[in-house]
C-alpha cells in the first residue's frame, strides 16, 4: 500500500467508555452537575495543549490538575 499509515490514533473517552458514571463522584465532591463537562473539556485542553507544546504528562496527572482547579 503505498499510503499505509504509520499510527492509529483512538479517541477514547465518551467513544470507547462513558465518563458519567464520574458524574455522582464529582458532586459527592461538592461540584455542581454540569462539572463533569467542565472538567472533561479542561482535561482534553490542558492535554492538546501539552502535546502542542512537545510535552508529556500521564492522563491521569492531567485530569487531576484539572479536578484540583475545579475544586479551589
Amino acid at each position: 500500500m503505498p499510503n499505509c499509515p504509520t499510527a492509529v490514533a483512538f479517541d477514547v473517552l465518551q467513544t470507547l467508555f462513558s465518563v458519567e458514571p464520574l458524574r455522582g463522584r464529582l458532586t459527592a465532591l461538592g461540584l455542581p452537575p454540569h462539572a463533569l463537562e467542565v472538567w472533561l473539556g479542561r482535561t482534553l485542553r490542558a492535554g492538546f495543549a501539552l502535546a502542542a507544546a512537545g510535552a508529556f504528562r500521564s492522563f491521569s496527572e492531567v485530569a487531576s490538575g484539572t479536578l484540583a482547579g475545579l475544586l479551589l
